[in-house]
């Protein structure tokens, strides 16, 4: 995670800041109050032993505080505003108000830390990244103008008392190494795909073709594309490829659009609304098949925080097992692939042995377990 530049002639949304692998914080680790506190002070940030697993273990034992009543919110709330003055001052509010508020995370920040740091930087037009490490504690120290105060407290007003995800608020979204524009008619993205999209990862995909190079990689699809962030980091790791990118939603796609836009891209991905392959051309053979489903099962979908219940149902739910997508995907990827093609899906939390049973007695198919920074199976290699 290179240092970010200070001053960028581009758009917020249309910024790419490389992200080098040997600083990412696994998402199984846990950053503790005083990893962020030294943070905030200026030194070095330090990954943090303290997992996720282990969080979730003492969560067993030890019974959560009660969140606090809405009026004490409020009032800590109205204090902030007349009292505090510096970007680290906001940042430190923001953090004790989301967790006081017990709001939700997961929406491209995994904790209220980063979920602070992004709305904040993002709220004062400065630079905002993928990982706490990335942000230039250069800025933190300094004061903000009256209006650069009304908007940080406006921002914050919508993320704690309206519950709005912090990327619809700031209408940017950060994947891997790239920033997109997202409002709610999207999915805010977040995939575990985009982890093999980028220049070491990729290497892990390649080793299913053999021998070829990534300008060899000719033809792509994207199911499932909300934003188009994949399919734009795909056209990006793949620079000789051409890219369908397809979503059943057209306000969706309306979305894509932008975003192809912005990393001028018209000439290489195409959108098409279709439920998964249905409109897509028959006589098309892939070399690669992206796919990030809706995976959510219906029981899952009554419990989700209200952050995720402001994005499209359709984007989320998989049916009453979370499976419903990802069945009529795996029975109809062959039909789209070219001989030595694969197919890479995301199916978080999903076991698939049972699924995949029958077609591996049907079709031969071959399925492979990536590894990614959850420390999970959450991403599969498929092929036939």
């Amino acid at each position: 995670l290179r240092l970010l530049p200070l001053r960028s002639p581009l758009p917020l949304h249309k910024r790419i800041f490389p992200i080098p692998r040997k600083n990412f914080l696994n998402k199984s680790q846990k950053i503790t109050g005083t990893v962020f506190t030294s943070f905030l002070l200026g030194s070095h940030l330090k990954r943090s032993h303290f997992s996720t697993e282990k969080q979730q273990q003492l969560n067993v034992t030890r019974k959560k505080p009660s969140s606090d009543s809405p009026e004490i919110i409020k009032r800590i709330f109205e204090e902030g505003k007349k009292e505090l003055s510096t970007i680290k001052d906001f940042v430190r509010l923001a953090v004790s108000l989301f967790e006081r508020a017990e709001l939700g995370f997961g929406q491209g920040t995994k904790d209220s830390y980063a979920d602070a740091l992004f709305l904040i930087f993002g709220s004062l037009k400065l630079p905002v990244a993928s990982n706490i490490s990335d942000y230039s504690h250069l800025f933190l120290n300094s004061s903000v103008t009256s209006s650069e105060k009304e908007v940080i407290f406006s921002n914050l007003h919508k993320r704690i008392f309206s519950r709005i995800p912090s990327s619809y608020i700031l209408q940017t979204a950060m994947l891997g190494s790239y920033n997109f524009y997202v409002d709610d008619r999207v999915i805010v993205p977040r995939s575990y795909i985009a982890e093999f999209l980028e220049e070491e990862g990729v290497e892990i995909l390649l080793e299913f073709f053999g021998d070829k190079t990534p300008d060899q990689i000719l033809s792509v699809l994207d199911l499932c594309t909300g934003a188009g962030s994949l399919a734009i980091q795909a056209a990006n790791i793949f620079p000789s490829s051409l890219i369908d990118a397809v979503d059943i939603s057209q306000a969706a796609l309306d979305v894509a659009r932008i975003n192809v836009s912005l990393y001028d891209l018209e000439d290489r991905i195409k959108l098409i609304r279709s439920d998964l392959y249905a409109h897509v051309d028959p006589e098309n053979r892939y070399d690669l098949i992206l796919c990030n489903p809706p995976y959510v099962t219906k029981a899952r979908m009554e419990k989700l925080a209200d952050e995720f219940k402001k994005e499209p149902t359709v984007a989320l739910s998989g049916g009453s097992d979370g499976l419903g997508v990802i069945r009529r995907v795996l029975k109809n990827s062959k039909n789209f692939l070219r001989k030595d093609g694969i197919l890479v899906m995301e199916v978080c939390g999903h076991d698939l042995a049972d699924l995949t049973r029958d077609f591996h007695r049907d079709s031969g198919i071959k399925i492979d377990w990536l590894g990614t920074s959850s420390g999970t199976k959450d991403v599969v290699v498929v092929r036939y």
